[in-house]
């Protein structure tokens, strides 16, 4: 499970923490989140971690250079979010391009990159059962990770590459003019 992302309020990493919780608890097995980045909340989140008995399960990287956080992105399973606010979140965009799956909250900029189902999962906001019971159904299930890792990709490849987005600038620009 890969986080990329400040530690801020809004991105809630704390929330992700109690869906690993949960997960624990569930008795799901075989995971370990990691959480790339830094922010003001980090050592709240570190704390949490081990009041929570969550230190085999949670890994933090801190800062990763450009070149090893692709390594990063690739040699996850899924992409997770609990973030409660976004506008076009790189870091999806980036794991969605690496074909992960993701797993994220349903914050303003995600309905975008996320079909249900399709290349993954939203919830509720706040909503840790619903976040850890999604993240539990892709842990559990090879096949529809993997399907839902091609749809990602292929998302990702046709509706937002760069050349893709210039052409829409471009038809814009046109009608404008015209």
């Amino acid at each position: 499970l890969l986080f990329v992302g400040r530690f801020n309020a809004f991105k809630n990493v704390e929330r992700l923490v109690e869906a690993v919780g949960r997960l624990k608890e569930m008795g799901v097995e075989n995971f370990e989140l990691q959480l790339v980045g830094e922010g003001e909340r980090r050592a709240g989140v570190e704390r949490m971690v081990i009041e929570q008995g969550l230190t085999k399960e949670v890994r933090f990287l801190g800062w990763v250079d450009r070149d090893s956080i692709v390594e990063r992105y690739r040699q996850a399973d899924m992409f997770v979010t609990a973030t409660t606010w976004e506008g076009m979140p790189n870091t999806v965009l980036e794991g969605m391009a690496c074909g992960l799956p993701v797993v994220a909250t349903r914050a303003s900029g995600l309905e975008e990159l996320v079909r249900e189902g399709i290349n993954g999962y939203l919830v509720n906001i706040n909503d840790t059962t619903s976040l850890a019971q999604r993240m539990a159904d892709l842990i559990n299930n090879p096949y529809e990770r993997q399907r839902m890792s091609k749809e990602s990709r292929k998302i990702a490849e046709q509706e937002f590459a760069w050349e893709y987005i210039a052409e829409q600038y471009e038809q814009i620009y046109q009608q404008i003019v015209a």
